[in-house]
Parts: C-alpha cells; structure tokens; sequence
C-alpha cells in the first residue's frame, strides 16, 4: 500500500468590495488541508499515477465570512462537477457539528440525499433535522457583517476512487462555500459560491493528484478554426496548470505532409489555477487548403499533439458542386469537403481503382459541425483513382484524383 502525507493551504484574501450593490471579491475565507491518500500503486504524480482503489482525505477550515446582503454561510461542499468519476464522498473525523451561533447544525449530506433535494453537491450543510438544508437559514457566527468561527472543527471530507470504475484525472482537492440565499432558505444569492482549491505542494508541488492513468497538465476542451478575410482564425479552450509550459501552433499545406511551427503561445494562468481559458490565432497567409495542429509541450519537454483540423479559403468551386477534394495530386491523405450548408447526416466515401474495384472505404457518424473529412491515401499504390460520396444508398458526388 503506497500512501503520502502533505499539506496543502489556500488562503484566499480577506477582502471585499460593494459598489452600487454589486459583490466584486469573496464573503468567504478558509483554508484546505489535503491530509494525504492512500492507493494500491503510484505515487500520484503525473510520472506515476495512483493506481487502484485509492483514498483522498482533506479538510476546510472556515475562517469568516462577510454577510453580504444578510446571507449567513450555509453550504460547504464539493461539487458534482468537481469529483472523479464514479467517486463516493463520505464524512472525514470532523465536520458535522452544532454551528457556530443558533440553535442548528452543520450536518454531513451525503451523494444521495443531495440529489434527492437538488443540491450542488455532497458535503456539510446547515440543518435542522430533516436532512434538507434548503428550508433552514445558515450559522451567523460571531460579530457582523464579518463573521468569525473560531470554535468550529474543520469540515473533513474522504474521497473514495475505484480506478476500474474511473478514469485518468488529475485530481484537484476543491471546496464551495455558499451563503444561504443560495442553498438555503433566504432569498438573496449575493454569496452564491466561493470556490476554494490546493494550489501547492502534494505530489506534483501544484495542489494535484494524479489517479487511475497518465494525464497531461494541460486539457484541451475545443479546437477550432475557420477561414476569414484576414486569414485563417484558429481558436481553442483549454485548462493548464503550473506543470504546462505552452503551446505551439503548426500547420502545413494540403500537399505536404511536414508540419512547420508559426508561433509559441503561453498559457493564461489566473490566481486560482486550473482555469478554463479561450486562446486565438490569425494565419495571415494560408494555403488555399491548409492543416493545423497543437503541439501542447509540459516543463519537462514532454509532449502531445491535438487533431488536426483543416480551413479551406473559398475558391472557385463549381455552383453545383457538393463537395470538393484536395490535395490533388495526393501523397498521404485527401480531404473531402462539404461545399454546402446541408448536414447529411451519416455518410460513407469509397475510393474505386480505374476497373471499378474498391481500394478504400471510410464511414463518418453524422456530426452537424463536420464540414472535412480526412482520408489516409499513403498506402495506396501510384495512379489515377475515382471516389464517391454516398449518403444511405444515394450517390451525393462523384471526383477523381491522382496518388503520386
């Protein structure tokens, strides 16, 4: 049995500012404490993750919280969104406990109980006894409009993770604060969520652990392009932590297959890290059909490449014309385009030798937002091919094109 122990603070500044009623920083103030885990295997780096049934235990500790708009704290949970998959969250030695001030109690809801009363995830909510912290008010503390909490025990969470139900993550130990307006009975929601993370030391010295396979310390979630006056305008989002280095934007033309660099593009990385941010790039000069593709590079000079994507600059098709084919002459893949706006749902696209034999067939699952679909062509022998463009049993475009 690997274990580690560690921990982990995030203080989140205790400051706050009104201006014509509108919140413009934080009501809460706390600190995460990641205790350590437990797994079968791995060290829970991005070198060895943490293999098999593994064991997370961390803990909040609320400092204060400025009562905005009379909202008194209420939830501290994990969200739905901010667990692996498949995990179990139970109650840590601490947490459910009488609350600061009043007559109510901090009590421990678990995955099931908030889904039943829709709440935003499992953890420690204000309650009275009938398990649904949406009819009762929040802990006031002590003084106002920033209250204290300095006889509360911290709020202790285990994770439980089966690798065989999961999936590759790495994991970042999270915790959302909420004033009662939004998870209990007041009606304001002016303190609607206050999200805490470990931002340092663990296993990877940035708040991370790496469970159930290898990961990156990037996460693209989009890559796109489109063809524009200017040029070709690239775009994507993506999620980086402190172990990415950058990006690197390559393209190559339709009729070759060597990819070139056109640019280095740092990370944006804001205060509490692992941020989902929105990236752009002009290709001022593109080929008439031209492929891109991210080459997403760690600290340590490790690195993968995202799908390629190809932008087609509009040129000269035939007003009758379905769809299009390049390169052509063709040496490792062609790309055939959809000239129109019509989405046709599933498609197949055959490529027949000059005697009417089938060399190749690929099949494209309907996709509206799929406008190129890329054929590899590299194996095929030197000459003069036909290829056909098929929707059901109905032929949509017949083209020819030579491999050299």
């Amino acid at each position: 049995m690997q274990s580690a122990r560690f921990l982990i603070l995030l203080v989140l500044l205790d400051i706050f500012l009104i201006q014509d009623n509108k919140l413009l920083g934080q009501c809460a103030s706390g600190i995460i404490t990641l205790s350590g885990f437990t797994s079968d295997g791995g060290a829970g780096t991005y070198a060895d993750p943490a293999t098999g049934k593994i064991t997370i235990n961390y803990c909040f500790t609320l400092q204060k919280f400025t009562e905005l708009s009379t909202n008194w704290v209420h939830g501290i949970f994990i969200s739905w969104d901010d667990l692996p998959k498949g995990a179990i969250v139970m109650e840590g030695p601490t947490g459910s406990q009488p609350t600061q001030h009043g007559n109510r109690f901090w009590t421990f809801i678990d995955s099931t109980t908030a889904k039943v009363h829709n709440l935003p995830g499992p953890g420690f909510y204000v309650d009275e006894g009938d398990y649904n912290p949406k009819n009762n008010y929040g802990d006031n503390g002590l003084g106002t409009p920033k209250a204290t909490f300095p006889d509360l025990d911290p709020f202790c969470f285990i994770i439980k993770v089966d690798c065989a139900n999961s999936q590759p993550t790495a994991f970042v130990p999270k915790v959302t604060v909420t004033g009662d307006g939004t998870t209990g009975a007041w009606t304001n929601s002016a303190c609607s969520g206050d999200l805490f993370r470990s931002i340092n030391d663990g296993p990877n010295g940035n708040g991370t652990i790496v469970i159930c396979g290898t990961v990156l310390p990037v996460k693209l979630l989009e890559f796109s392009g489109e063809a524009t006056k200017q040029g070709n305008l690239l775009k994507w989002i993506a999620v980086a932590d402190d172990l990415f280095s950058h990006f690197e934007l390559e393209s190559a033309q339709a009729n070759k297959s060597q990819f070139f660099n056109l640019g280095r593009i740092e990370p944006v990385k804001g205060n509490a890290g692992n941020e989902i941010h929105e990236y752009s790039f002009l290709d001022s000069k593109p080929a008439l059909l031209s492929l891109y593709r991210l080459k997403m590079i760690e600290r340590d000079g490790s690195f993968v490449y995202s799908k390629i994507i190809s932008i087609r600059q509009q040129n000269g098709i035939a007003a009758n014309s379905k769809f299009s084919l390049l390169p052509n002459p063709a040496s490792d893949f062609i790309i055939i385009h959809n000239e129109t706006d019509s989405n046709y749902g599933d498609i197949e696209i055959s490529i027949y030798d000059l005697f009417g034999k089938q060399i190749l067939k690929s099949d494209f699952v309907s996709d509206k937002s799929a406008k190129d679909f890329l054929m590899e062509v590299s194996g095929m022998a030197k000459g003069m091919y036909f290829l056909e463009v098929y929707s059901g049993n109905q032929s949509l475009e017949k083209l020819n094109f030579i491999k050299q």
